[in-house]
């Protein structure tokens, strides 16, 4: 290394002419120096000033060479210290060297020995930023391999600041991130130091910089400023250099430039699994539609024949097992239809906390005395609108779920609350948009999820559980329930750590009108109006007049619409009711309504379906004036609900129905 690349030399000394001697010939051999007559001075420019080597005597007045190596070294600990005895002993010098001193000389000496020693100085000192330079390449790599390696903005934060506390010794390190719910304030997203003023996930106002920080660095990527690195260093008695604010600035730009991107990559993660359980949903509803048509005849069919059986025939029992097989295949499409959100909904206006109250005993039976059941209640829960019968299904489910995760018992908690989501929730939670919200818990101690099997969870037919002990419909049918009404529901897992799946359904803003309950029919009801049945498939069709003659009901049947508006036009007396299928090949049971309207206005109308249809319906909430059945139906819900529809005070035929139509 050559005179011309050396750094700045502080020659400290109180006697003047030999310290003017000194600075003369290491200014000659081409050495930039200072020349300072106290340590008080020499203090003063170390805290201002970047000097490689100090040049200093012992024993001076005031502060002696011993205190200014001690806190010089504080200030920056790369300084290399030769100190210069005369009056002292050896042992003074060897103090020197105790609190960091890298050599002394004797006075009186010969100046060319001087030159060596200064050379052995500053190889140190290189060797020295070059350790400097080799730990702040570490600590960039590291952060970058994080960046790679992991899909977590929490995790690379964490080590930003960790890196920064490394390189710095600051006092405090912090990352605030915008709260993102429409104000200007942050919240702490990591603080790392010795004495931290802030907590993570503490709100910062917007005034921030009253924050006790030497500096903020903005993590910015182009013109978007995702977040600020705090730092916190007014203990440090020397600045950064130049040096530190580049590898700070390095650190920060790419830490931002991660942040950003593994956000970007978490919502499209999240986007492409809404698509493909959006494509299932769809493959699942068009099969249970199909299906439910050869249900319809299957379970319809089997009733009538079991009506007819006598008792001690031994049909009856093939029968009957035919009807179970058909009852258990209808639940499977109704789950199948409950993930499609293509089932019928009727929502009314209720409280979580009725709910779960009403099912408690249920629960406790359904999960068994070896696991510890809690309920948790919000008093000041809002209502919600759904449908009661599916929200009992969810809730259901999620406890048989928890159950199966814990074969050898353990701790299930359900909980209800209110929650708004913010903007910054909303960000990280695909689906839940900002608003308010009433959110179902039901956390378990069980064994827990990997992050491949949370990925599936909500998949028709996925399971973890042996063969023959589920059918891996469960969950699905929770996730079809849940959007269908207008909510989401997002699992939280890890292996041996149990689960907590959160179901958020939106806040109602009126008042509850809680559903008065209806009187259950076991009697067919029966009728003589005059009903004109469009099917396109013979069997369902078959079957349905089957059911309504035996109710004593005048049928009319057509395949298609163009059949059954010949068929209107031709009848000269009434017609009043209109039982059509919804979804057919070449005209809906909409349009064949629409046209019926306007020949016969007095003739109400009854839609039925294996799957909704957003002809009639509006995603799967029924219109208030429209009437509908759900397929696969048995002969007294088809009889029980024409007989509703005819009997309806509100309908505009009710008044040319005679008593003798109610046989």
């Amino acid at each position: 290394m050559s005179a011309s690349q050396i750094g700045n030399i502080l020659v400290v000394d109180d006697e003047v002419e030999l310290k003017n001697v000194l600075v003369e010939a290491l200014v000659s051999q081409g050495y930039r120096t200072t020349g300072l007559n106290s340590g008080a001075e020499a203090l003063a420019a170390v805290r201002t000033q970047a000097f490689d080597v100090v040049l200093t005597d012992l024993m001076m007045p005031g502060m002696d060479g011993v205190r200014l190596v001690q806190e010089a070294l504080q200030m920056d600990p790369h300084l290399v210290c030769i100190v210069m005895t005369g009056q002292g002993t050896i042992q003074t010098a060897v103090d020197a060297m105790k609190v960091g001193a890298f050599d002394y000389v004797l006075k009186p000496f010969r100046f060319e020995t001087l030159p060596p020693m200064i050379t052995r100085a500053m190889n140190v000192r290189q060797m020295q930023v070059e350790n400097l330079q080799l730990r702040e390449t570490v600590a960039i790599y590291e952060l970058a391999q994080t960046i790679t390696l992991t899909p977590d903005p929490q995790t690379v934060i964490n080590k930003l600041v960790d890196a920064v506390l490394n390189q710095t010794d600051a006092d405090e390190v912090s990352v605030l991130l915008p709260c993102n719910d429409g104000s200007d304030d942050l919240y702490v997203a990591a603080v790392r130091g010795m004495y931290p003023e802030r907590s993570t996930g503490e709100r910062v106002p917007a005034n921030f910089h009253e924050i006790n920080s030497s500096f903020s660095i903005p993590l910015q990527v182009a013109n978007k400023v995702v977040g600020i690195l705090n730092i916190n260093a007014s203990s440090l008695r020397r600045p950064f250099t130049v040096a530190q604010m580049k590898v700070l600035t390095i650190l920060a730009a790419t830490a931002a430039a991660a942040i950003e991107s593994t956000s970007r990559k978490d919502l499209e993660h999240q986007l492409r699994q809404s698509q493909k359980m959006e494509a299932i949903g769809r493959l699942a509803g068009g099969v249970a539609h199909d299906f439910n048509n050869l249900l319809t005849a299957i379970n319809g069919y089997s009733s009538l024949a079991l009506q007819r059986a006598n008792p001690d025939d031994r049909v009856k029992g093939y029968l009957e097992e035919i009807k179970k097989a058909g009852e258990r295949a209808a639940n499977l499409t109704r789950q199948l239809l409950a993930f499609g959100r293509k089932q019928m909904l009727k929502p009314v206006v209720l409280n979580l906390n009725d709910i779960v109250s009403d099912m408690n005993k249920m629960l406790r039976r359904l999960i068994g005395e070896d696991i510890r059941f809690t309920a948790r209640f919000d008093p000041e829960l809002k209502p919600i609108k759904a449908d009661p019968g599916q929200i009992e299904q969810v809730l259901v489910n999620l406890v048989v779920n928890s159950r199966d995760a814990m074969p050898q018992g353990g701790i299930l908690t359900i909980e209800t609350a209110n929650f708004e989501s913010h903007a910054e929730f909303a960000v990280q939670h695909l689906g839940l948009a900002p608003g308010h919200y009433v959110v179902l818990s039901v956390s378990d101690s069980g064994c827990g999820m990997d992050e491949k099997t949370r990925a599936r969870i909500f998949e028709p037919f996925f399971t973890t559980k042996e063969k023959g002990r589920g059918t891996g419909l469960g969950l699905s049918t929770v996730y079809g329930i849940v959007k269908q009404s207008g909510g989401s529901v997002w699992v939280y897992s890890e292996p041996g750590k149990g689960t907590v799946l959160k179901v958020y359904f939106p806040q109602l803003a009126e008042g509850p009108e809680f559903a008065k309950p209806s009187l259950v029919e076991t009697v067919v009801p029966r009728g003589s109006e005059t009903i004109l049945l469009v099917e396109d498939e013979d069997v369902v069709r078959g079957l349905a007049r089957k059911i309504l003659e035996q109710a004593g009901y005048c049928v009319l049947d057509a395949r298609g619409g163009d059949e059954a508006i010949r068929l209107s036009r031709e009848l000269p007396g009434p017609i009043h009711l209109l039982l059509t299928d919804v979804v057919m090949p070449e005209t809906s049971g909409k349009e064949i309504a629409q046209c019926m309207h306007k020949l016969r206005p007095l003739t109400r109308v009854l839609y039925m379906s294996g799957y909704t249809d957003d002809a009639i319906v509006h995603h799967g909430v029924l219109d208030s004036n429209v009437e509908f059945i759900q397929k696969p139906f048995t002969p007294l819900g088809l009889a029980r609900k024409v007989r509703e529809v005819l009997d309806a005070k509100n309908g505009k035929y009710q008044a040319d129905v005679g008593e003798d139509a109610r046989r």
